[in-house]
C-alpha cells in the first residue's frame, strides 16, 4: 500500500481444485468518486461490440461527458463557495421570482 492508487480492497478467497483448498488474495476495487476518472474500456478492435455493447457503451461516454461539462462549468469556478455553502443553484431559484 506504499502509492496512492485507485481505492481497492484486499479480498481472501478460498479456492477448491481436485480435491485441494488454498487460499488466494486479490485485489477488488472498491466504489469511489475517483471511479469517475477511470473511463469505460474501449475494445481496440469496435467489431468486437455488438449494437447493444456499442450503445451502451456510447450513452456511458456520453452521461461522463455531461458530468465532467457541469464539473467544470459549475462546480470549479465557485468550488470554494460549494465547499462552504454559500454557492446558489440557479436551477432551483428559478421559480423563487414570481412570489
Amino acid at each position: 500500500r506504499g502509492g496512492r492508487a485507485a481505492p481497492r480492497r484486499t479480498v481472501t478467497k478460498k479456492q477448491k481444485k481436485k480435491g485441494r483448498e488454498r487460499t488466494v488474495v486479490v485485489e477488488e476495487p472498491v466504489e469511489s468518486f475517483f471511479a469517475f476518472f477511470s473511463p469505460p474500456k474501449v475494445p481496440d478492435d469496435s467489431a468486437d461490440l455488438d449494437d447493444e455493447e456499442a450503445e451502451m457503451l456510447q450513452d456511458t461516454l456520453e452521461a461522463d461527458y455531461d458530468l465532467a461539462t457541469v464539473y467544470r462549468d459549475k462546480l470549479v469556478p465557485d468550488a470554494v463557495n460549494w465547499y462552504t455553502g454559500e454557492a446558489e443553484d440557479s436551477d432551483d431559484e428559478e421559480g423563487d421570482d414570481d412570489d
